[in-house]
């Protein structure tokens, strides 16, 4: 990567969107993020994609903390898994699931331009689990950081993680998908006790589809 946070990362390019071997791809946000992730965090990173945010977090991170990916995608994965190894970040794990607020095996389609999402009438069937129940069973650390853009599902993501989130506290980078879900989403987490503000100073609330939450 050529500029940024993520500056000398490995990528390989024509994976993903240009700007993210450029460096300036969503460039607030990352910029946020990276200051959020601070040495020895642990990051869940869900709806990780090709891996932008989970390199950033790694490298912000450091050895001494932890990267969890969660990517459903197939077409994902292996640029996913071949970036961490790349750029030999031995502190990510890949956990090849979606988020949702119950398990299952779950209906999921390839839009394009590596990019999906769970829906009724995907073609592809993926395995789902909710956050609370795999922190659990594989005794994950808790979060300082959750990343969250799954292309419509936030409010299940959520939902399936109400212990850890509120149970840890941890600083939310939210992206909502649809006026419905990003009016849940707020709901929820104020009803949880988190101040929102919009990642973009310039929107509301109301306006904006990425906040992050405290």
């Amino acid at each position: 990567m050529l500029i940024g946070p993520a500056r000398g990362l490995r990528w390989v390019v024509g994976v993903g969107l240009h700007g993210c071997w450029l460096g300036t791809y969503e460039w607030r946000k990352q910029s946020r993020f990276a200051r959020a992730v601070t040495s020895g965090a642990t990051v869940y990173d869900i709806g990780a994609n090709t891996g932008f945010y989970t390199l950033l977090a790694a490298r912000r991170a450091g050895a001494g903390g932890n990267v969890h990916a969660f990517e459903p995608s197939p077409r994902n994965l292996g640029p996913l898994r071949e970036h961490v190894r790349l750029n030999r970040f031995d502190q990510v794990t890949v956990h090849p699931v979606a988020l949702s607020d119950h398990a299952g095996e779950l209906a999921f389609e390839d839009t394009g331009s590596f990019t999906g999402r769970l829906t009724r009438h995907g073609s592809l069937k993926v395995r789902a689990v909710t956050l609370d129940q795999i922190a659990h069973d594989q005794d994950l650390p808790p979060p300082s950081v959750l990343k969250i853009d799954v292309e419509g599902a936030e409010l299940s993501v959520l939902r399936g993680g109400q212990q850890t989130i509120t149970g840890h506290r941890p600083v939310i980078f939210l992206a909502t998908h649809g006026c419905e879900v990003q009016a849940a989403c707020r709901r929820l987490l104020l009803d949880w006790g988190f101040q929102i503000e919009a990642l973009d100073p310039h929107q509301t609330l109301e306006a904006a589809d990425e906040w992050i939450a405290r």
